[in-house]
C-alpha cells in the first residue's frame, strides 16, 4: 500500500475542503411584511426569485437558495412573540445571509424608539441562533406624492414623513451596529425623480379608473418595484463581496471601512432584462 507524504495528504485534504465549500448551498432569508412577501404577486415575481436570478448571473459557481420569510401584516414584535420565528427557524436550520426590512406595520403599533429596541432585539436573536450570519438592514417603501392619495396635488413631503421616521431608525441601528444598510427608500427616490415612478400596485377600489384621484393610493410594490428591491440588494452584495458570497462565519462586510456609493438611477435599462428573464424562467423559479 502506497502512503501519501504529509505534504501530498495536506494538499489533497485542502482541495477536498475547498471543493466542499464551493459546493455548499448558501441560504439567504428575507424577513419583513407584505412588501417583502408580496403575496399578491406570483411567487416567480417576488424579491427572493428576482434576487436568486441575479445572483445566479453574478455568482454562477455558487449554489444559492433565497427564501422569503415575509408575511402580510407582520411586524417584529408579532414575528418574535407569536411563534412564527420559531417555525421559520425550524424550516431553515442554516442561514448565511439575512435581509431585514420591517417598519411599515411596526409604525402602526409602536413608536420609533420602541421599533429601534425591537429591531436591535431581532438582530441579537439572529446572531444568537445563527452564529456568524451576515445581516443586512433595509429601509422600505418610498411614496411618490404626485401619484398618491390625491393626484391633484403633490403630497410628497406628507406622504413620506411618517415612513421616514422609521427608516431613520433603521439607518441609525445599521450605523450603530456597523451593519450594511440597503436604503431601498433612497433608491426609489432616485429612480422616481429620474422618471421611473410607476413602482406600486393600484388601489384595489379604483384600480380600473386611472382618472380617479385615489387610483394610485396603495403603498405596496408592484413587480417593477420588487425588481428594484432585488437590484439594490444585489448592488450591495457585489460591492462588499465582488468575487464570492460569504458563508456564515466568514469575514463580514464593514460599511464603516467600505461604504457603498449612493444609488444612481438606472431606470428600465436595468429592470427590463430582469423582468424578461423572470418571465422566461417563471416555471423554474
Amino acid at each position: 500500500m502506497k502512503l501519501l507524504c504529509p505534504l501530498s495528504a495536506f494538499l489533497l485534504i485542502g482541495t477536498s475542503l475547498i471543493s466542499s465549500a464551493h459546493a455548499r448551498e448558501l441560504v439567504l432569508l428575507h424577513f419583513g411584511d407584505s412588501n417583502t412577501i408580496t403575496s399578491y404577486l406570483p411567487e416567480s415575481r417576488r424579491v427572493n426569485s428576482a434576487l436568486q436570478l441575479l445572483l445566479a448571473q453574478h455568482y454562477p459557481k455558487q449554489p444559492v437558495r433565497c427564501v422569503n420569510a415575509g408575511q402580510d401584516g407582520d411586524y417584529i414584535r408579532r414575528f418574535l412573540d407569536e411563534g412564527r420565528y420559531r417555525k421559520v427557524q425550524a424550516a431553515n436550520p442554516r442561514m448565511d445571509i439575512a435581509f431585514i426590512r420591517y417598519g411599515q406595520n411596526d409604525m402602526k403599533h409602536y413608536k420609533p424608539d420602541e421599533f429601534e429596541a425591537h429591531l436591535k432585539e431581532f438582530v441579537g436573536v439572529l446572531r444568537r441562533d445563527y452564529p456568524g450570519v451576515h445581516i443586512f438592514l433595509e429601509t422600505g417603501i418610498y411614496i411618490d406624492g404626485r401619484h398618491w392619495y390625491d393626484q391633484t396635488q403633490d403630497a410628497s413631503r406628507y406622504a413620506n414623513d411618517k415612513y421616514q421616521k422609521y427608516w431613520a431608525v433603521t439607518r441609525k441601528v445599521a450605523a450603530e451596529l456597523n451593519l450594511p444598510l440597503i436604503d431601498q427608500w433612497r433608491r426609489w427616490d432616485v429612480e422616481t425623480r429620474a422618471g421611473l415612478w410607476d413602482l406600486r400596485i393600484r388601489n384595489g377600489t379604483h384600480a380600473d379608473d386611472p382618472a380617479h384621484p385615489q387610483h394610485f393610493y396603495n403603498a405596496h410594490a408592484n413587480s417593477t418595484g420588487v425588481i428594484l428591491y432585488a437590484l439594490e440588494i444585489c448592488r450591495h452584495l457585489l460591492h462588499y463581496f465582488p468575487r464570492q458570497l460569504p458563508a456564515a462565519g466568514q469575514p463580514a462586510a464593514d460599511p464603516h471601512k467600505i461604504p457603498v456609493p449612493p444609488p444612481a438611477a438606472a431606470g428600465m435599462q436595468q429592470v427590463k432584462p430582469v423582468d424578461d428573464a423572470l418571465k422566461k424562467t417563471s416555471g423554474a423559479l
